[in-house]
């Protein structure tokens, strides 16, 4: 019996205030750090984000986009 890898998704959440939005993954080959460049043409805010740690589901893997637009300090 062989074992088969399978990656799990991957998901992206953008936090803008109280509003989370869903992006698709554009590409599994990208890395998140890319995936958020990809994105910040759609979502300029993007330009001056970070990424978060992976958060591990059963079934996905989530990335959290945040962003310091509005932050002082």
């Amino acid at each position: 019996m062989s074992l088969t890898v399978k990656a799990l998704p991957r998901e992206f959440i953008l936090s803008s205030g109280s509003e989370k939005i869903k992006l698709a993954d554009p590409n599994p080959d990208m890395s998140p750090s890319e995936v958020m460049e990809f994105y910040s043409s759609s979502y300029p805010q993007l330009t001056n984000g970070s990424v978060s740690a992976p958060d591990v589901k059963s079934t996905k893997v989530i990335y959290s986009f945040s962003t310091t637009v509005g932050k002082k300090g």
